[in-house]
């Protein structure tokens, strides 16, 4: 009997449901469509560039400024997005919105998250739906989140 692809990623993760969201340990092997995208932020964080966080380097990222702010990647071309996942560098406490949509500035909101990120683990939304621009926006946190990556995995 086989499990299939699908059977063994599952049993792979280690999930924890956060308000419609879910935080991921580890999951290797995705294709990742914002790798190279083109990336811009609403203010200039204290640390390295935000297209850090589209680099496809895990050991990078980008400090964002206080609160509240955002960033916003550009596929370049309308796709379908299976979900959006966010890498995050440090422990943080804060309210993070996630947007897909055609336009800059998209206003469809598959997911948000209120509540504490350890660093290393992975804010994953689902999405489901077709896109160009994905915008997370982090609106409260105790401190300057530190964004390591942004995985885009087509759906």
């Amino acid at each position: 009997m086989s499990i299939g692809w699908t059977g063994l990623v599952l049993a792979a993760l280690a999930l924890v449901s956060c308000s419609g969201t879910t935080t991921i340990v580890g999951d290797a092997g995705v294709s990742n469509l914002a790798v190279g995208a083109s990336v811009i932020s609403s203010s200039p964080g204290p640390g390295s560039g935000v297209r850090t966080v589209a680099d496809g380097d895990m050991n990078t990222g980008w400090t964002g400024p206080d609160p509240p702010y955002w960033f916003e990647i550009d596929l370049g071309r309308q796709v379908a997005i299976e979900r959006v996942r966010v890498l995050v560098g440090r422990d943080v406490v804060a309210k993070v919105g996630v947007n897909v949509g055609v336009h800059d500035n998209p206003g469809r909101r598959p997911g948000s998250f209120d509540g504490a990120l350890p660093g290393g683990d992975w804010l994953d939304i689902t999405v489901d739906y077709e896109a160009r621009f994905i915008r997370v926006t982090v609106e409260e946190a105790d401190g300057h989140a530190t964004w390591l990556e942004v995985e885009v995995i087509p759906g």
